[in-house]
């Protein structure tokens, strides 16, 4: 799939909103009304630990299809020898 430069722009904007508003509202749940509001590195915090954990999954991902390359190469190699 590809994407311009424009739409991953507007994505990337609408995912670092999405987990702005899911760390506040997290957060408020876990220690009362306004308090993501009154300690912004904890927002801060959330949104750098979501955003380390879609690396973590896009490299899993990336992991994952390098070993399905890998198995149809040998299998094909299995098949010309």
């Amino acid at each position: 799939m590809e994407c311009s430069p424009e739409t991953i722009m507007k994505q990337a904007g609408m995912t670092a909103q999405h987990w702005m508003c899911q760390g506040r509202d997290f957060i408020d749940e876990q220690f009362g009304d306004g308090y993501a509001e009154k300690h912004p590195e904890l927002l801060a915090g959330f949104i750098a630990a979501a955003g380390s954990d879609e690396i973590a999954m896009y490299l899993h991902q990336i992991g994952q299809a390098v070993e399905r390359l890998a198995e149809t190469f040998e299998a094909r190699l299995l098949e010309v020898t």
